[in-house]
């Protein structure tokens, strides 16, 4: 007979509060009830496989805790900081942020992750099914003007959406602005794209339309017709677009800097 692992829980958590009360909460059965629960933690699973279980120490040692996948991503308050090491269920992805409002450096894991301190320190995870592709964005300026400009961009559709992306010249990570799944059957994901000046006037608006190709990766659909004139955007790596603006005028004009 197979019992499942949430049938184990209750049978656990009556037990243990039963234990508890009769030891009149003894250091000792309460120090026993916390090592059951840490084991029934690290075992947790769920019948479709999904999902993540993370650990406060590397090679998946300390504490740890389970994170079922669900629309919405995991904002860490307590735990901010505190994992090291991720197991993800094989029908899962994690898509994980350095920051708090999924900011900062960005990182994806599958399968088993001794060791996660690359990210920086964990503060936002988002736990989505692993066919889902995540777009990666960054921007550089290529006009040779000391005028700091950055992007706004932003997938619409909640579906869709990942982050609100604001990435400056000089920022040199890749920010997942938007993820489309493998089967989307040639629906795209449409992310705005915007570049601002240091005192937040916009030099051009526009979009770009992403969609799965036949090798299974992340491209853009409509050969940048939407794209503003004065950019150009480059796929550099699998799912990575590096969006460059080429001129500060809105019709891609160059602007004479020598009169």
């Amino acid at each position: 007979m197979k019992v499942s692992v949430k049938k184990i829980a209750l049978i656990l958590s009556l037990s243990g509060a039963a234990l508890v009360a009769h030891a009149g909460h003894s250091s000792g059965a309460l120090e026993w009830w916390k090592s059951v629960c840490n084991i029934v933690e690290k075992t947790k699973t769920t019948d479709t496989n999904t999902g993540a279980t993370f650990y406060t120490d590397t090679y998946f040692n300390g504490q740890s805790r389970f994170f079922e996948q669900r629309d919405e991503p995991y904002t860490l308050y307590i735990d901010n900081d505190s994992y090291e090491s991720v197991i993800v269920e094989e029908n899962s992805k994690v898509f994980a942020w350095q920051h708090w409002e999924q900011g900062g450096h960005y990182e994806e894991w599958t399968g088993q992750n001794p060791d996660i301190n690359s990210i920086g320190g964990l503060s936002t995870i988002k736990i989505v099914p692993d066919d889902f592709e995540g777009i990666k964005i960054r921007f550089i300026d290529e006009t040779g003007s000391d005028e700091k400009y950055c992007m706004d961009s932003r997938v619409w559709n909640p579906e869709g959406s990942a982050s609100h992306v604001y990435s400056c010249e000089d920022n040199p990570t890749w920010q997942l602005v938007g993820f489309i799944p493998t089967n989307a059957g040639g629906e795209p994901t449409v992310s705005s794209i915007a570049v601002r000046a240091s005192d937040g006037t916009y030099i051009n608006n526009g979009s770009s339309f992403y969609i799965i190709g036949e090798d299974g990766n992340v491209h853009i659909s409509d050969n940048n017709e939407n794209l503003p004139n004065n950019m150009k955007v480059t796929e550099t790596g699998i799912n990575e677009f590096l969006y460059s603006l080429i001129s500060e005028e809105p019709d891609g004009r160059k602007v004479n800097r020598n009169p």
